[in-house]
């Protein structure tokens, strides 16, 4: 069993990590006005798919021996601008408008980025 360690400093909370795990070892729960994702404190996997996915680096697997416990992080959900719904962990949100402000494109899509999918659907038919 390898080791799983998170950072809390830079994991975002957009379950790409709970997507790939072929072992769904990385549990999703979502409230109305949050999310938390919680961390098996190791793997018995081989494979690296919750590492290899991570866009912000925040996972790393280890020989070493796992801790007992678990990590649970917790994340507030932004709401929809047009329609008030809970639809996305901010701090996702705020990690892909960096990455649009980097590349010059943030001024025409956050608006659009701060909508949930059903405001979105309804804005482009």
């Amino acid at each position: 069993m390898r080791k799983l360690i998170v950072s809390s400093e830079k994991c975002i909370g957009c379950r790409a990590c709970s997507l790939a795990c072929p072992e769904d070892y990385i549990k999703i729960e979502e409230a109305e006005s949050e999310i938390s994702v919680e961390f098996p404190p190791g793997c018995d996997m081989q494979c690296t798919k919750c590492v290899d996915i991570c866009p912000t680096h925040a996972l790393t697997l280890t020989n070493d021996t796992p801790e007992k416990k678990s990590v649970k992080l917790w994340f507030e959900m932004a709401e929809c601008e047009a329609c008030g719904r809970f639809f996305a962990p901010k701090m996702m949100l705020k990690y892909i408008i960096r990455r649009l402000e980097d590349t010059g494109l943030a001024d025409e899509k956050i608006a659009w980025l701060m909508l949930c999918p059903t405001c979105r659907h309804s804005i482009s038919h």
